[in-house]
């Protein structure tokens, strides 16, 4: 606590008042998920340094989730620099010109563990404060940091820390925009596959396929589905993300009654896709804070650890939680259909 203090006071004995801030970087490496869940935090920057040009370096994955993020946090496309994995790619040297190029007053990582790239992109960044979190031997590319986060803590109060260090008003609670055209697109493919807006339209999301502790069985799932095609009332429809189709469908073909997938589309549509849904049932991933960001309730299915940090905290997100740090795999079929079921009740869905 004592070390907390000391840094937001050297922070403010620096001197970087709002209104003479020009340039304002921040840099997040993550995926997604981790860029949609940092929104508030970009929020809190343009408000405490609304003069400032923004500029974000995210990684070449996280170029469709810009688009989302311009409305909220007013950015513009040439303040977008991106990273890609292969560190000899192109675009990589352009971000290594976009940070050493181009002065800015202020840069943050938002990476909360020890990263050399990150580390590597602040020591080329060309500013005169570079804030971080701690990362041991690390710690010589920042000039100031807040303490290193408890595995437990969560990950909207990490970023809370950090807009606290810059005297900025941050706030947990976000929403992402949608254009029009995102919600025309989105009609038309939910057309062609028979929505009825009046019935109770519950997407779900098996992925991410990746990471096995992550992720609930594909047998529940199906197990799951029989399930909630009792009721009469609801419409399954199935979402499957990069390289996860041909797994979903064998779970939606393995209903009583097969359940159609949401069409491929850009993340914006599918964005709207979800915005035509009541609710979303799903394991963690970005495709969580992508329907909670945009208002849909949202049901997951957690480990301890993700129930710590990544949880949403509105009365919109449901979930079971299972007793594995770890992994979310011990959750039963029947305690998930329980808790799921008592959820839509809540959430007042007819």
């Amino acid at each position: 606590r004592l070390t907390y203090n000391v840094t937001i006071f050297r922070m403010a004995s620096l001197g970087l008042p709002p209104d003479t801030a020009r340039c304002v970087t921040a840099v997040l490496l993550g995926r997604i998920g981790d860029v949609i869940i940092a929104a508030p935090f970009f929020e809190a920057l343009r408000r405490r340094y609304p003069k400032a040009r923004l500029r974000l370096v995210l990684n070449s994955s996280c170029a469709n989730v810009f688009e989302l993020l311009k409305p909220c946090a007013g950015l513009d496309r040439e303040d977008l620099a991106l990273i890609h994995p292969w560190f000899m790619a192109p675009r990589n040297l352009r971000a290594a010109v976009f940070l050493a190029g181009r002065r800015s007053d202020l840069t943050v990582d938002l990476n909360p563990s020890a990263s050399k790239s990150s580390a590597g992109l602040m020591a080329l960044a060309n500013s005169r404060v570079k804030l971080g979190f701690r990362k041991g031997r690390l710690d010589g590319f920042y000039t100031h940091k807040v303490d290193a986060p408890r595995e437990d803590e969560p990950m909207l109060d990490r970023y809370a820390r950090l807009a606290a260090a810059l005297g900025a008003d941050y706030s947990p609670q976000f929403r992402l925009t949608l254009a029009e055209r995102h919600f025309a697109q989105a009609g038309t493919l939910l057309a062609a596959l028979g929505y009825n807006a009046s019935r109770l339209n519950v997407a779900v999301h098996p992925g991410n396929f990746k990471k096995f502790d992550n992720r609930w069985a594909e047998s529940n799932f199906v197990a799951l589905g029989y399930l909630l095609q009792e009721n009469p009332a609801i419409s399954l429809y199935f979402m499957a993300g990069p390289g996860e189709r041909a797994q979903v469908e064998a779970i939606a073909r393995a209903l009583k009654r097969p359940a159609p997938l949401l069409p491929a589309a850009g993340l914006a549509a599918t964005g709207a896709m979800l915005r035509h849904m009541n609710v979303l049932f799903c394991n963690i991933t970005g495709t969580t804070h992508l329907a909670h960001g945009l208002g849909v309730p949202t049901f997951g299915l957690y480990s301890g650890y993700t129930n710590a940090v990544w949880r949403p905290r509105e009365d919109c997100c449901g979930g079971a939680v299972s007793p594995d740090w770890e992994s979310c795999r011990p959750i039963s079929v029947e305690q998930a259909h329980a808790a799921f079921t008592q959820f839509l009740k809540s959430i007042a869905v007819k």
